[in-house]
């Protein structure tokens, strides 16, 4: 049974994850056999001493720093379909969900049997294919393209059963073609624009949320202002919103998932936009964005869209580009092959 987080249920860090507690130490001993007290006392403040010892060689010890993506530049960029795809493409469809499963030519299923499947949210199925090849896919791709506005999305996988039914569907599909049991273990997320509602759904359910190891969101992280006229006043992001978000982030920033968010700065009247909702997600992990000097990198000297802040830590990366028109919010989805090329070198 699938079961959703609520909000006072999302797994949180702690600061000193590793070290036992002293009285934890003391429990490993039986002392209703020792009569001494003195040698409990002396006991208890070596298990102490001990505690102290491993938190500060923890503490200390030195760390092997990750290098940092480098943000790509995002100059225009035509597209158009290709004349043919390397592999297959196997249009999907079940009661809720219409999707395409891309199989590259040649794909076999690991020994084990199990697979990371690729996920892309919103846009040509021709054109996410075309963009996960250029950065190295190799195994299996669905693509879900279900209209305009997050709310298709949302409603598509707001019954957490749904994406359980897609990838049985798909294991199956890859079953048959390769003669093979095949079990989807992993899968990585990349969503433009109105797809976040479908990610965004997919991080209640914890068995998707374990089972998810990367997203990339491409100027594609919105939300809506609470109700009331002084929320649209100082355009503060729907708590609600934002929190489903939050223990991905912090997972990214410990380094077990892997998490980048672009955003552009084009205006959103009525929900909040991009810009603003990159900014209260960093408010509610404490990661401040830091300004991107002009010409400081390629990425900060592009003419028409350059980077103008940042903010990383451990594998949670927050890029926010200029521009403020339509071409300024496509370029984004036109570069996903480059936003993935950046999180591999550094990986």
């Amino acid at each position: 049974m699938l079961k959703r987080w609520g909000s006072a249920e999302r797994p949180l860090g702690t600061p000193l994850d590793g070290c036992v507690l002293p009285f934890e130490v003391a429990g490993l001993y039986n002392f209703a056999d020792m009569k001494n007290r003195a040698s409990v006392c002396q006991i208890a403040i070596v298990a102490a001493f001990v505690f102290a010892m491993a938190c500060y060689a923890q503490i200390k010890a030195p760390r092997v720093a990750r290098p940092l993506p480098e943000p790509p530049p995002l100059p225009w960029k035509s597209v158009s379909p290709p004349a043919e795809l390397p592999g297959e493409t196997v249009p999907m469809e079940n009661k809720v969900v219409k999707h395409i499963l891309f199989i590259p030519k040649g794909w076999t299923p690991p020994a084990n049997g199990e697979v990371t499947l690729t996920a892309h949210f919103h846009g040509a199925y021709w054109f996410s294919i075309q963009e996960h090849l250029a950065r190295g896919l190799k195994g299996p791709l669905v693509n879900f393209d279900l209209g305009h506005g997050s709310d298709a999305y949302r409603n598509a996988f707001e019954n957490e059963t749904a994406f359980a039914a897609v990838l049985k569907a798909v294991e199956k599909e890859l079953q048959k073609r390769s003669g093979r049991e095949v079990r989807i273990a992993t899968v990585d997320i990349s969503s433009f624009s109105a797809g976040y509602g479908a990610v965004r759904e997919l991080l209640k359910t914890p068995e998707y949320f374990d089972m998810i190891r990367r997203i990339v969101l491409l100027d594609s992280l919105y939300a809506r202002y609470p109700s009331g006229e002084r929320s649209r006043k100082v355009r503060q992001p729907a708590r609600e919103h934002i929190e489903p978000w939050v223990p991905f982030a912090e997972a990214a920033i410990k380094g077990t998932k892997t998490f980048l968010i672009t955003y552009s700065e084009v205006p959103t009247p009525s929900y909040a936009s991009s810009a603003e909702t990159a900014a209260a997600l960093l408010a509610a992990v404490g990661l401040p964005g830091q300004p991107v000097a002009a010409k400081s990198t390629p990425a900060a000297s592009d003419p028409q869209y350059p980077l103008l802040r940042r903010a990383d830590l451990g594998r949670f990366h927050v890029w926010g580009y200029a521009g403020k028109s339509e071409e300024a919010h496509l370029v984004h989805a036109r570069h996903l092959s480059d936003f993935w090329l950046a999180l591999d070198a550094a990986n």
